[in-house]
């Protein structure tokens, strides 16, 4: 996040101007680790009709785990 700053301000952009962008990012979006079905290329999009169930799991203390939305890409 520091970088981000620091470029802002070596730009010569005002902290007005981070504080309207930080405000606009659509961040749950960005912050979600696969952008939208929508913004992929052509091939991911048809990876993901031909292969719409996508089982991710993952390990934690607890044991295994497997993602709420597992069925991610079915739009």
């Amino acid at each position: 996040m520091g970088v981000l700053v620091g470029g802002f301000e070596a730009k010569g952009r005002s902290p007005a101007d981070l504080r309207t962008i930080v405000r606009e990012v659509p961040w749950v979006t960005l912050l979600a680790g696969t952008p939208p079905f929508r913004d992929l290329w052509f091939r991911r999009r048809e990876d993901r009709k031909a292969h719409p169930n996508l089982l991710e799991l993952g390990l934690r203390s607890t044991g295994l785990h497997c993602r709420a939305d597992s069925t991610r890409g079915m739009r």
